[in-house]
């Protein structure tokens, strides 16, 4: 699975259910890029 961006890892948790639920016994997230919190203004 990739995601471009990792913010709460909401997506990755929700497909990795998904992926489990349809037999997926191993599963590889790859994240391209991370959000950084705070307000860069």
């Amino acid at each position: 699975m990739i995601d471009d961006i990792f913010d709460s890892g909401a997506t990755i948790k929700e497909i990795g259910k998904v992926l489990t639920q349809f037999g997926a016994e191993k599963i590889a997230p790859l994240v391209i890029a991370k959000t950084v919190g705070g307000d860069l203004q």
